[in-house]
C-alpha cells in the first residue's frame, strides 16, 4: 500500500512540474516577436587570390526572399576597407528581386601597396 501512495504522490509530483511550467511559458505565447527581413545571399565565404597590381570581381546575388520591399545597406569591415570596393552601398529589392552586387578586390589603393598577406574581414548585408 505504501507503494501505491509513492507512486500517486510522484504522479502529482510531476503534474505540478509540469502545470507550472505551462504557466510560465504562457505568457511568452502573447509576446509580440520581431520579425527579421527575408533575404538571402548566395555566398557566405569568398575567398580571393590577388597577385601584385591586380584587381579582381565578384558577384554576389542578393535576393528578397521576404513579402515586402527591403532597403538594403552594404557596409565592410575596417580591416578590409582599402582593398575592397562595394559596388552600390545601398538599394531597394522588391519581395521577389535580386540583385547582383559586384565587389572588387585589390591590392592597391591609391599610392599605397599591399603586400602578400591574409587579409580578413567581413561585408556586411542588412535590410530593414
Amino acid at each position: 500500500m505504501f507503494g501505491l501512495r509513492a507512486s500517486s504522490v510522484l504522479l502529482l509530483i510531476i503534474l505540478l512540474v509540469s502545470f507550472l511550467g505551462f504557466l510560465f511559458t504562457v505568457p511568452q505565447i502573447f509576446k509580440t516577436v520581431e520579425k527579421t527581413p527575408s533575404f538571402e545571399v548566395d555566398q557566405t565565404l569568398i575567398k580571393v587570390l590577388i597577385k601584385t597590381d591586380e584587381r579582381l570581381d565578384r558577384v554576389l546575388r542578393i535576393m528578397n526572399i521576404g513579402d515586402k520591399t527591403l532597403d538594403f545597406s552594404v557596409e565592410q569591415s575596417s580591416t578590409i576597407s582599402d582593398i575592397l570596393t562595394v559596388q552600390e552601398k545601398s538599394f531597394s529589392l522588391k519581395s521577389g528581386q535580386a540583385k547582383n552586387l559586384q565587389v572588387s578586390f585589390s591590392s592597391r589603393n591609391g599610392s599605397t601597396e599591399y603586400l602578400p598577406d591574409v587579409y580578413a574581414g567581413k561585408l556586411f548585408v542588412k535590410a530593414g
